[in-house]
C-alpha cells in the first residue's frame, strides 16, 4: 500500500466515524476538511486534503449506497433514519387539548408533535395571540414562552393589562431567546416563540421552512406555537404568506393570519370531531384593548 492509498484509508474512517453525528447537515468541503483535522493553509496537510477529497468523491458520486449526496458545492449526509409509525394501534381521538382564542380549537386541532403557525405584520397582535394563548393552557402543560423582543420589565408590564388577573395569577416560563429554538424547547411541553427571526435579513428567510423542521424534529409529546413576520409582498410570496413564503406553513397543522383587528384560519390540517367542512378562510373581527384583551369577537368568513 503506497501512502496516498494510507491517507485514503485514514480518511474514510475518521470520515466514517464523523456522518452518523452529522446526519441532515450540508457541508462545505472545507468544514469538512476542518472537522478531519485538516488545515488547508498548511503545505503538510495537501495530502491529507486529497485523500478527504477523493473520499468525498467516492462517497457521493461512486459508491451505489449514497452516504454524501452533492449539492452544488457542498455536501449533505445524508439521513437514511426512520422512526416507525404503529398508526394502526394509534387512538384518532388522542387529540393535545389545546385551547385557542376565538374558539378556534372547535373547528381545528392539535396532535402531539404539531406545529401552529402565527403570522402578520408588525404589530398586528402576534404577542397578544400568544400570551392569550398561555392564559388558557398555561395550568394543564409545561408552558414555555421564548421571546426576543420584550425584557422583564416589558412583559410584566404586558401581563398587567390582563383583566381581572395579577402577575402572580400566571403559571408558566419565559425566556429570552432569539436563535437555536430546537436546542431550547421542552419536547413534551407547550413551546410558545415570539418570534422565529434572522437578524432582520430578508434574504435569508429562505431557510424558515427549514429551522421549523428543526423544532419539528426536537418535539416528542409536545407542540410549538411559532410566530412569523408578515411576507412584505412579492410575485412569489404575496402578502398572504409569511416570510419564508409557502414552505413556512409546510409543518403547520394550524396556522393563523393577522390583520388590524382581524383574524383568519389559513391552515387547518385536523379537522376537529364534527366538523365536515374545511373551516380554512374562517375570520373573526374584534377588537384589542391594552394590547392584550379580545373583545366582542364576531366570526365571518373569507377565502384565504
Amino acid at each position: 500500500m503506497d501512502k496516498q492509498e494510507g491517507l485514503y484509508t485514514k480518511a474514510h474512517a475518521k470520515l466514517i466515524e464523523l456522518l452518523p453525528a452529522l446526519k441532515g447537515e450540508t457541508l462545505s468541503r472545507e468544514e469538512l476538511w476542518r472537522l478531519t483535522g485538516i488545515i488547508p493553509t498548511k503545505p503538510e496537510h495537501q495530502p491529507h486534503k486529497k485523500a478527504l477529497n477523493d473520499v468525498l468523491w467516492n462517497l457521493s458520486e461512486v459508491n451505489k449506497k449514497k452516504l454524501i449526496k452533492k449539492v452544488g458545492n457542498k455536501f449533505k449526509v445524508v439521513d437514511d433514519s426512520l422512526v416507525l409509525l404503529d398508526w394502526k394501534k394509534a387512538d384518532p381521538s388522542n387529540i393535545y387539548p389545546l385551547i385557542l382564542p376565538f374558539g378556534i380549537h372547535q373547528y381545528c386541532v392539535m396532535y402531539r408533535k404539531n406545529i401552529m403557525i402565527i403570522f402578520g405584520s408588525k404589530d398586528a397582535g402576534k404577542t397578544a395571540l400568544m400570551l392569550n394563548i398561555i392564559k388558557l393552557n398555561m395550568n394543564q402543560f409545561r408552558t414555555l414562552y421564548f421571546n426576543s423582543e420584550m425584557g422583564e420589565a416589558e412583559l410584566n408590564n404586558r401581563i398587567s393589562k390582563f383583566e381581572g388577573m395579577k402577575p402572580e395569577d400566571w403559571n408558566f416560563e419565559s425566556y429570552e431567546r432569539s436563535h437555536d429554538f430546537e436546542d431550547a424547547i421542552d419536547p413534551d411541553g407547550l413551546n410558545l416563540i415570539d418570534f422565529l427571526e434572522l437578524g432582520g435579513d430578508d434574504a435569508e428567510y429562505y431557510k424558515v421552512p427549514a429551522y421549523i423542521r428543526r423544532i419539528y424534529d426536537g418535539l416528542n409529546l409536545g407542540v410549538a406555537v411559532i410566530a412569523l413576520q408578515m411576507n412584505t409582498g412579492s410575485k412569489k410570496y404575496p402578502v398572504r404568506f409569511p416570510k419564508g413564503g409557502e414552505g413556512a406553513l409546510e409543518k403547520a397543522r394550524v396556522a393563523i393570519k393577522l390583520d388590524p383587528g382581524k383574524v383568519t384560519l389559513a391552515v387547518a390540517k385536523n379537522w376537529a370531531p364534527g366538523i365536515t367542512e374545511n373551516p380554512r378562510g374562517k375570520t373573526w373581527a374584534y377588537k384589542l384593548v391594552n394590547g392584550v384583551n379580545i373583545i366582542n369577537p364576531q366570526e365571518t368568513f373569507d377565502e384565504f
